[in-house]
């Protein structure tokens, strides 16, 4: 299986779902301040690219990016809060961001009903809560049932993880030679 040493998500199930968008291993950066620090230190003069959950405290690093690219996933009812997912390029290091607000498990919830995508099917609860029990524990890194359910949701054509999956596989082929115009292209789609 390819290893992606440049692409760090910051938490456990993050790292699964990443690992399943890009079918392979990716760098696990521990919090958002170790993807921080990776990207900064191990990354400084490389490509990187890191994926967290759009926290109300950011590492200090963070503040060296621009935003560049919001993506708002549909509502299913009117009362529903947004979950985003938000792009950031560097100010001058071949580095991005992206962030997911409010978390990944909120936005796998989201995709999984949008696209008709039964979580019971795959063991897994449907709440935010329950799902949250099963994310917050190491072994969601290569939880089987997670995996499955990230395919099943790419399977289904889930537009945002499919323009998400198309961002990564973007950055992995083109690294210090991405066009800011096609990743918008790729990002929006």
């Amino acid at each position: 299986m390819v290893h992606y040493e440049q692409i760090i998500p910051e938490c456990y199930v993050d790292t699964n779902f990443i690992g399943a968008l890009l079918n392979g291993n990716v760098h696990h950066g521990l919090g958002c301040t170790g993807v921080a620090k990776l990207m900064n230190v191990q990354f400084r003069e490389h490509f990187a690219t890191g994926i967290i959950d759009h926290d109300k405290v950011k590492p200090a690093y963070l503040s060296e990016f621009n935003r560049i690219l919001c993506r708002t996933l549909p509502k299913q009812k009117s009362t529903d809060k947004d979950v985003r997912i938000h792009l950031y390029q560097h100010k001058s290091r071949p580095h991005y961001l992206i962030t997911i607000e409010p978390a990944i498990e909120k936005f796998i919830l989201r995709c999984a009903v949008v696209s008709g995508v039964k979580m019971e099917d795959y063991h897994l609860p449907g709440s935010l809560d329950g799902l949250k029990e099963v994310t917050k524990h190491k072994a969601s890194n290569k939880d089987y049932m997670l995996q499955q359910l990230f395919n099943a949701l790419l399977e289904a054509g889930n537009a945002d993880m499919l323009a998400l999956q198309k961002t990564l596989s973007y950055f992995v082929e083109m690294q210090k030679n991405v066009d800011s115009q096609e990743l918008r292209r790729i990002f929006e789609q």
